[in-house]
């Protein structure tokens, strides 16, 4: 009898054992879990360039929407929507789509559609240089204008004029398509500008 006390009591301390190892396994497992899932959802990185130029990552806790940032935003959206080639607008429109509300990329479009043909045989392209941008109403949805200079070349001839816009912005939810969590609700050209 006492063999099989001796047993039984070594088969209760390795369940012991194995129990605690089981406790400690399942631990580093949800613990584990938790770093992939956290890894999987975190935002995306964002980098905007500030008025000196010097570009910057924004950290996403605390998020808070700047004036730097909200103009870095409209940069890239003038940029892609007014600066265009004969052939290449729709392209640029579709890439920069999840900053761009319905109405300013149906106008984009449907104009490009109109005109394609005759943007190819006369070879335009648009260049829109930004000289000033200023926020004019801080708050969703925000207002802003931006000045400048438009080129237009068409047959090897160039003109330019000042023009001078403003853009209406909606704040939204970020996601990992359009981190800023804006969107770009109306384009209005307004004469402006330098001549």
């Amino acid at each position: 009898m006492s063999g099989l006390a001796f047993r039984v009591s070594i088969l209760e301390k390795n369940n012991h054992t194995l129990a605690i190892a089981l406790i400690i396994a399942i631990a580093i497992s949800l613990c584990l879990a938790g770093a992939v899932f956290k890894t999987i959802n975190r935002p995306a990185a964002m980098v905007y360039v500030n008025d000196a130029n010097v570009p910057l990552f924004l950290a996403s806790k605390d998020f808070e929407l700047t004036e730097e940032m909200l103009s870095s935003f409209v940069r890239i959206v003038v940029n892609n929507y007014l600066t265009f080639g004969p052939d290449t607008l729709a392209k640029q429109i579709h890439d920069i789509k999840v900053y761009l509300g319905d109405v300013p990329k149906k106008t984009a479009l449907e104009a490009y559609s109109k005109n394609k043909q005759r943007l190819i045989s006369n070879n335009v392209f648009q260049q829109f240089s930004i000289e000033d941008i200023s926020i004019v109403k801080k708050s969703s949805p925000f207002i802003v204008k931006v000045v400048g200079s438009k080129t237009l070349l068409a047959k090897d001839k160039s003109k330019v004029f000042g023009a001078e816009y403003t853009i209406t912005i909606n704040k939204i939810t970020p996601t990992k398509d359009n981190p800023f969590g804006l969107i770009v609700e109306s384009i209005n050209e307004s004469e402006g500008g330098k001549q």
